[in-house]
């Protein structure tokens, strides 16, 4: 993004990236992040139909983990649903994963470094 000469900072900590842009400048801004994703493609399975049920386990515990470690770090997370009802909701965006309960907007950005130091998503 930065070569293409975004001002976005990399967060090594949840493996993301981000930035501020006009509104005049998002379609541009959207354009240019596709780019950089079909550039550097994440590894591993391209869809969720090709997860495996061993991929589906690993996926699963992680995030029931991940849930663990942030409650022990003092954020408010539900408990897990079945891995069931998991595997049929994940897909959509709205299934349950432990991150989607906390947000930097609402803890800040030095207590979201924080907890994904204690808590890696990956």
């Amino acid at each position: 993004m930065q070569a293409e000469g975004w001002d976005v900072t990399y967060y090594p900590s949840d493996d993301s990236y981000g930035g501020e842009t006009s509104t005049d400048q998002a379609d541009q801004y959207d354009a240019s992040a596709v780019e950089c994703g079909e550039r550097f493609p994440v590894t591993g399975p391209s869809s969720f139909e090709e997860y495996s049920q061993a991929d589906w386990d690993q996926l699963y515990k992680g995030e029931v983990a991940r849930a663990a470690c942030l409650r022990a770090e003092g954020v408010e997370i539900p408990g897990a649903p079945s891995k069931t009802v998991f595997i049929e909701e994940y897909p959509s965006g709205d299934g349950w994963y432990a991150y989607s309960f906390v947000s930097p907007s609402e803890v800040g950005r030095d207590t979201w470094e924080d907890l994904n130091q204690a808590c890696p998503q990956s």
